[in-house]
């Protein structure tokens, strides 16, 4: 049966597509295809979990759910990598990616950001489960069942090799310097913005 899970977690819009790619484009190559993506590194808010199948003795899925019970195979959870990102630029990045969604909505971007620093949250996330991004980042940070490497958004963009480097040592993966430049060169941000375009955002 399925081996051990390593959640990727993060609140949405805090880099945690960048950190699938990195690691995917290290363990497995350079993505030609999100299916295959989908199916080797799951995102949980995909569906694509029902048939993940990985090669490899641990699972890696992306959620932006605060670890609980209500997670797939969470008694089989190895570890976690927890991704952050300061609160005004997800904020911001989210604010975007509505007006993107819904150009012709009524609401305005100061209504945005009032509500969010009101809830700590935009409404979308509340609604999907993943709780305020404090709650959210304490979830994952508070417990004390399984390992925990956190990173930021922030250092993968000044540092992205170092940060790659620091998230396969706590998979336990053997570091090959040419295989991680390869991946830190693939995984720019115009090279997964095209291959995000044929993607379901979430």
């Amino acid at each position: 049966g399925p081996g051990a899970t390593v959640w990727l977690a993060s609140y949405p819009k805090s880099g945690n597509t960048w950190v699938r790619f990195l690691l995917y484009q290290y363990l497995y190559g350079e993505i030609t295809d999100t299916i295959l993506l989908g199916r080797r590194i799951p995102d949980l808010h995909a569906g694509d979990f029902a048939r993940a199948s990985s090669e490899r003795k641990t699972l890696l899925v992306k959620t932006h759910w605060g670890v609980g019970p209500q997670m797939p195979h969470i008694d089989r959870t190895a570890g976690a990598i927890y991704i952050t990102r300061h609160p005004k630029d997800v904020m911001l990045s989210l604010l975007n990616y509505y007006r993107l969604r819904d150009p012709k909505a009524t609401w305005t971007d100061e209504t945005f950001v009032r509500l969010f620093i009101r809830d700590g949250a935009d409404q979308g996330s509340l609604r999907n489960g993943f709780g305020t991004l404090e709650q959210n980042f304490l979830a994952w940070s508070a417990q004390r069942r399984f390992p925990l490497l956190l990173t930021s958004y922030e250092a993968l963009k000044a540092d992205t090799p170092r940060e790659l480097r620091r998230m396969l040592t706590f998979l336990g993966e053997t570091i090959v310097e040419t295989r991680l430049r390869a991946a830190v060169e693939a995984s720019t941000f115009d090279r997964m913005r095209a291959l995000e375009a044929r993607e379901k955002a979430t």
